[in-house]
């Protein structure tokens, strides 16, 4: 009895192509919202429609690419194992190709390719680049996950080939396969091959890398202190952040001795809660984003009021824990202006999936306007009271009839 393919597999051959890539881009669809960069999102398709069905044709004509190569090496196996089922033999032996022709081997280097091509594909659909750390973590992210990849394919593609080709069938005699003994080489390449490719994965991180055309700093260097770094205090509470800038940042002592002795009150309060949570002096300034230099390096403390919470900007790819009681670090270079989404990627519950808040990287122009702006709601009551409700009343309100835990407008 020949094994029977139809349409039913080639389909589901189609539909795995398409869920391993949204699978693997996905979460990334989400386009980022420009401030000064048109170049800041591969994904921003406003106002860029042609753009935008341009890109949708690449992706089918890719998915359908793949596709028709995975059926084009399906074809190929029936063929091969056709062609098996002519030649009279012994209980098939897996290890053994030459039952039914060395060429179905090229099956599996097939496979392998595949697998790899289709992780491939979803590079142009990452999020993007928006600090040099991303770029590290993206470098080490294509090594290991193409190597994984092959190391997938190897493994799964035989694990579904003798699946599909070496069982019994209905209505057939059942007996024993083919008995033989394990083969001492191919268990030592097995063994010592995964232990050598993760020692070297191992020294790459901590030395980084130089080859052609991948040139990286290892990942050890992504925490090291860097000169002139912006410090940021930011408190996780449920379901939002808080950020707190240095005083210094924005007043001279002459100008906060200007001040209006209530807001001068304000700006101490804040500068004894922060040190309260760390023991960090100065940090008066709470405002309802966090604004960055592009090519500034920043240090990011923060801590948690009430659960654990996880300060992740996936366009900067790092991300930390958020605990109370304890002071965790992130450090950023931003590289690419433009607005991104601060979420929480640490379930701390019934709003976690609500608990946004928003970075922006900015010029030196943008950013000293940025600063003048500050300066200026400690004057103006509506900016000041806009700035505390982006900094704590979002959490459970809107005023355009979002549902939260708290009433809308």
């Amino acid at each position: 009895m020949e094994p029977k393919f139809g349409i039913k597999h080639l389909l589901a051959i189609l539909l795995t192509v398409l869920g391993a890539i949204f699978l693997i881009a996905g979460p990334s669809l989400e386009p980022v919202r420009q401030v000064s960069n048109a170049a800041g999102s591969t994904v921003d398709f406003e106002g860029k429609t042609w753009e935008f069905i341009g890109t949708a044709v690449i992706i089918l004509l890719a998915v359908v690419a793949i596709g028709g190569g995975l059926a084009a090496l399906f074809w190929l196996l029936v063929r091969q194992v056709k062609i098996a089922y002519s030649i009279p033999a012994e209980p098939a032996n897996p290890l053994d190709y030459t039952t039914y022709g060395h060429p179905a081997a090229i099956v599996v280097i097939g496979g392998l390719f595949a697998t790899v091509a289709l992780f491939l594909t979803t590079f142009g659909l990452l999020p993007v680049q928006a600090t040099a750390e991303a770029q590290v973590v993206d470098t080490f992210f294509m090594i290991e996950f193409v190597s994984i990849a092959f190391i997938f394919g190897l493994v799964v593609g035989l694990l579904i080939h003798s699946l599909l080709f070496f069982h019994a069938r209905k209505g057939e005699e059942w007996t024993d396969g083919k008995h033989f003994h394990g083969n001492v080489p191919l268990e030592l390449f097995w063994t010592f091959t995964p232990l050598i490719f993760v020692m070297v994965l191992g020294v790459i991180a901590v030395d980084g890398i130089s080859a052609g055309p991948i040139s990286t700093d290892g990942l050890m260097d992504l925490i090291e202190e860097k000169e002139g770094e912006q410090e940021i205090f930011v408190v996780g509470f449920q379901w939002g952040w808080r950020y707190y800038y240095p005083t210094d940042l924005f007043f001279t002592p002459e100008e906060f001795a200007e001040l209006d002795p209530e807001q001068q009150q304000i700006i101490r309060q804040n500068e004894e809660l922060i040190r309260s949570y760390s023991g960090l002096e100065g940090f008066g300034i709470q405002t309802g984003e966090i604004v960055l230099l592009t090519q500034q390096p920043v240090l990011i403390q923060m801590t948690a009021d009430d659960v654990l919470h996880n300060f992740w900007v996936p366009e900067f790819r790092m991300k930390r824990d958020a605990v109370p009681g304890v002071i965790t670090e992130l450090r950023y270079t931003p590289i690419l202006a433009g607005q991104y989404r601060i979420r929480c990627a640490e379930l701390c519950g019934l709003l976690h999936y609500n608990m946004y808040g928003d970075v922006r990287v900015v010029t030196q122009n943008e950013y000293e306007l940025w600063i003048e702006e500050v300066k200026l709601s400690f004057g103006n009551p509506v900016l000041a009271g806009q700035a505390i409700y982006q900094g704590n009343c979002t959490a459970c309100h809107s005023v355009n009839g979002d549902r939260g835990t708290g009433p809308t407008w």
